[in-house]
């Protein structure tokens, strides 16, 4: 039996790094607005509130935890729902986080809890950021614009997050 290759079959394009530029532009601008708090939030909690450098690490890292944990959810959503409303859904958690920081500085005596609340849910903003545009990416086409979305999206993160130093 001889397998011979469908007219109707549609194959894997290639697409060119112009065709990621808006993808990669969201997580650049996404990850340096999310980077931005990353230099004085430490200052802040440390010297600003007076709490410990184990709270300091907590607050800090509570992100980072909640960033790791709700990748699945993520994913899961833009599968689902597609990704360009799970960017959305990510951008809009991203706010709620901002404005929770905003409440923070008002409120000094639970401050840290809601640092907390805020650096958690900013952590989850960051997947629905980043989860649906590699998908995005990847949906574009060949095994090149694979690859290229990956190699972009990695050098983005990095970028904008080398700016905050």
């Amino acid at each position: 039996m001889e397998l011979r290759n469908e007219p109707s079959a549609a194959k894997p394009k290639d697409v060119s790094g112009a065709a990621l530029f808006p993808i990669m532009s969201i997580v650049f601008i996404g990850f340096l607005v999310i980077g931005i708090a990353i230099p004085v939030l430490p200052l802040h909690v440390h010297q600003g509130l007076g709490q410990s450098t184990f709270l300091v690490g907590l607050v800090v890292g509570s992100q980072f935890a909640s960033a790791i944990l709700s990748r699945v959810w993520a994913g899961r959503h833009s599968d689902t729902h597609g990704p360009k409303g799970a960017v959305i859904v990510g951008l809009s958690i991203a706010v709620v986080a901002g404005v929770l920081y905003l409440i923070s500085l008002r409120l000094v005596a639970t401050s840290v809890v809601i640092l907390l609340m805020g650096r958690a849910l900013l952590g989850v903003g960051e997947s629905y950021i980043i989860c649906p545009n590699i998908h995005m990416g990847v949906r574009l086409g060949s095994k090149s614009c694979i690859e290229k979305t990956a190699k972009f999206v990695s050098e983005k993160v990095r970028n904008s997050l080398a700016h905050q130093v």
